[in-house]
């Protein structure tokens, strides 16, 4: 019975991919290094790059670019 209320807890990743591309706030996720894992909508409005430009850039030269603009 546990083991059955352990499954229905369990969020398939399809849900979880639509919840995170879906949520209002930024969010970045990043390795120890910097690189970027994943990245939702909402950062990408954000901090006004392409996708593409943001994951070869990484982290760090992003948030110093937005944060010397004043954007």
């Amino acid at each position: 019975m546990k083991q059955q209320a352990a499954q229905r807890r369990i969020i398939p990743s399809s849900q979880l991919e639509a919840i995170f591309h879906r949520l209002p706030d930024g969010v970045v996720i990043c390795d120890h290094e910097g690189k970027i894992l994943r990245i939702n909508a909402a950062a990408l409005k954000l901090f006004e790059v392409p996708s593409e430009s943001f994951c070869i850039r990484g982290i760090l030269p992003a948030l110093t670019s937005y944060l010397s603009t004043g954007s």
